[in-house]
């Protein structure tokens, strides 16, 4: 597939700011349109591993992937499922995350540049042996909205907890057409099919002495997560195939 050659190619020492992963066939729309766009349930033109994809939005954080898959879905609606306001997916995350008081606020036209639409989402984290409950706050950013791309980056800060104001937790989640499967012999569409690819990094605003062990924490908090999150995911979007290959450097650490 084209798109899984061009993956390929990227490098995680890419920039990776939001503002990297705006410019694609999606500029000539609003932004007010395509927050309208975005949940609304209508088919879209898909671009396919064509020059329209936006690929340098697509490069994986560098802390490495967390998920890696393919799903018999559109984009659009594989976007809905994750991100829709009031997702019946997200609840069940917090759920087991234990997570409590979770306000999502609705999705609006960002007047950020290079960000199509934003929300904020607050929790108060679950109590542990070791840590105690505290507000967790995500600033949600889609930095490519459409025409069979979505890109959110989503960046969750505690700044109650030990350590919590060094540092903040970045993780993106690229969904994107790769394909149509095989027509059926009823001459009927063929399957679409989605990559998700979710990736994630540690940024720290402050020096401190207890960076590894923050990442490495993160990291082990990550991985728990999200295969939680594919265990799930499952109930609401059929896996398929393999995932698309990306090098060695954005493959998933162990």
């Amino acid at each position: 597939m084209a798109v899984t050659a061009e993956l390929g190619k990227l490098s995680l020492d890419a920039p990776e700011t939001a503002a990297n992963g705006s410019q694609s066939v999606q500029k000539a729309k609003s932004k007010d349109r395509v927050v309208a766009e975005m949940f609304d349930g209508k088919e879209e033109d898909v671009v396919a591993g064509g020059a329209g994809l936006n690929f340098e939005a697509l490069v994986p954080f560098k802390g490495g992937l967390l998920v890696n898959q393919q799903y018999a879905v559109t984009p659009k609606q594989l976007n809905k499922i994750i991100f829709e306001q009031g997702s019946a997916l997200q609840e069940e995350i917090r759920a087991i995350k234990g997570a409590t008081q979770r306000v999502e606020f609705p999705w609006f036209p960002s007047p950020e540049e290079g960000v199509w639409a934003e929300r904020t989402v607050t929790y108060m984290t679950a109590t542990t042996k070791v840590l105690k409950s505290a507000r967790a706050l995500e600033s949600q950013k889609y930095i490519a909205a459409g025409d069979g791309l979505y890109v959110v980056v989503i960046s969750t800060a505690v700044p109650d907890l030990p350590m919590g104001q060094k540092f903040t937790t970045e993780v993106k989640f690229a969904i994107f057409a790769v394909a149509s499967g095989s027509a059926p012999a009823s001459g009927e569409k063929p399957q679409p099919i989605t990559a998700l690819q979710v990736s994630y990094q540690t940024a720290f605003s402050k020096s401190t002495m207890m960076k590894s062990v923050i990442k490495k924490g993160t990291e082990e908090s990550l991985s728990e997560t999200y295969d939680e999150f594919q265990k799930l995911l499952a109930k609401y979007a059929t896996l398929v195939g393999d995932p698309p290959r990306l090098s060695d450097s954005g493959k998933r650490k162990k």
